[in-house]
């Protein structure tokens, strides 16, 4: 299992709640961790992204805490064997964005060319998402017809370059949000921070500059969950 989580807020990124969160989540599994900063400017958008990746386990003391009013993260449990290489550490990243993921896909290797020279299931995720974008699709339907198509769990965040919309989706794999005025949490554990569970099938888009979390669409989705 892996675990992610993570805090938007128009105020400063509160690193005692962040840390509380990723302590919570190292209960899927610590062997390796990432994270995305950012903060935003005074037009709304968001400068000075950082990406931080450690083949350790998540540690307060391995964290950057800068000023920020976004940080992302993914905490690692590999499905395989560990991997003592940072390129197979989450978020990843292709010209037009950057995702992490929890949960273990089926059928990846059908869809290889999305992700030339994969070495984890979840490149093929952020792959397949920039192939349809690169064939002139909008980046919503680029997540559907990228998520129909692969079985398994999903639970992902995904940062959108261009537009600087952050979205989620998941199938089985769970994520937990709580929506302020002013703040996002969410996590692969519920907690009091984020303790609302998002449907399934569904393709979510929080905007930073509006502070708002709306549904944006949906895709056809396999879980034995639902069929029993």
């Amino acid at each position: 299992m892996c675990g992610i989580f993570g805090i938007i807020s128009q105020k400063q990124v509160d690193y005692k709640q962040f840390f509380e969160l990723g302590i919570l989540n190292t209960q899927r599994g610590n062997l390796s961790f990432g994270y995305l900063t950012g903060k935003m400017g005074q037009d709304n958008t968001l400068d000075n992204v950082h990406v931080f990746k450690h083949i350790q386990p998540f540690q307060e003391t391995r964290v950057a805490q800068e000023n920020t009013n976004l940080i992302l993260a993914h905490i690692r449990a590999p499905t395989t064997t560990q991997s003592t290489q940072l390129a197979n550490v989450h978020p990843f990243e292709t010209p037009d964005g950057y995702l992490a993921h929890n949960g273990l896909l089926l059928n990846h290797a059908e869809y290889s060319q999305w992700y030339e020279g994969y070495t984890v299931d979840s490149q093929i995720i952020i792959g397949g998402i920039q192939t349809h974008l690169n064939q002139g699709m909008e980046i919503v339907n680029a997540i559907q017809k990228t998520a129909a198509a692969l079985e398994g769990q999903q639970a992902c965040w995904y940062w959108h370059k261009p537009k600087q919309h952050l979205y989620f989706w998941r199938v089985m794999s769970p994520i937990y949000v709580s929506d302020s005025e002013e703040t996002l949490y969410f996590s692969s554990i519920q907690h009091e921070l984020a303790s609302l569970l998002l449907k399934e099938g569904v393709i979510y888009r929080y905007s930073l500059s509006l502070s708002c979390l709306t549904e944006v669409g949906a895709f056809e989705f396999q879980s034995p969950y639902l069929y029993g």
